[in-house]
């Protein structure tokens, strides 16, 4: 372990990065906490966090989010255990094979380059925190076959679930608003690397690359902030914050 730490230091001298950003690796949802953190700190105005698997299986990360009182819809791995309100727990795989028909919504989270995306959705009352906001599993079903089966070969529909902490009465039309949010973000990547070269950086120590992702951003929320102006505002669904 020693020898590791040793070598881990040597390398990020090496490249330039300040000691007080090389004492530890951290996890990605260690840097979301820290990054979300600070957010908070600084009152940045926001209604849901949101993030993919990688960060909503992360069981502390949750608690974290939960002691703050920070709702989120977080996408979860089809065996992620949940809690019921009768202090049960299943799988959420499970909950949606006791999810009746007539309880799946169709509708639109996000418009996509080929239009809305539409989903059948619904969701599970879970058991709440102690902070008094609501837990909800919601889940996302495909309207079309578009997933090969592992087992039977045949094409299913796809499923994704998202872990939700909500104040009361949180509506689906609200959850399913916030759980499209989030392909704004992937979208805002792919622009980012399209328009101002956000990947196309070719450097060996941290201090260039810092600065090249430093223009980058800047220059990415100048077209933002230009393309803002331009544009009309569009109405924004009931419960979300643009």
């Amino acid at each position: 372990m020693a020898g590791s730490t040793a070598e881990h230091e040597r390398r990020c001298a090496e490249q330039g990065i300040p000691p007080e950003r090389a004492t530890a690796v951290a996890t990605k949802p260690e840097l979301a906490r820290r990054m979300l953190e600070r957010a908070l700190e600084a009152d940045v105005p926001f209604t849901y966090f949101l993030a993919d698997e990688a960060y909503g299986q992360c069981r502390a990360l949750r608690a974290w989010l939960e002691e703050r009182r920070v709702r989120y819809v977080l996408a979860v791995p089809k065996d992620e255990v949940v809690p019921l309100p009768d202090k049960r727990t299943r799988q959420a795989r499970e909950l949606y094979a006791l999810v009746p028909e007539e309880a799946f919504e169709r509708r639109s989270c996000a418009d996509g380059a080929k239009g809305p995306r539409d989903y059948d959705w619904a969701t599970v009352h879970l058991a709440p925190t102690v902070q008094g906001l609501e837990r909800h599993l919601l889940i996302r079903r495909s309207t079309v076959l578009n997933k090969k089966d592992k087992k039977t070969g045949q094409l299913v529909r796809e499923i994704s679930y998202f872990l939700c902490h909500t104040a009361p009465g949180a509506t689906l039309a609200a959850l399913v608003t916030a759980a499209g949010q989030r392909w704004m973000v992937e979208e805002s990547f792919q622009v980012a690397k399209g328009q101002v070269g956000l990947d196309e950086h070719e450097v060996r120590k941290w201090c260039s690359w810092y600065r090249h992702t430093t223009v980058c951003m800047l220059a990415m929320a100048f077209i933002v902030a230009v393309r803002s102006r331009l544009i009309p505002c569009q109405p924004t669904a009931p419960g979300v914050r643009p």
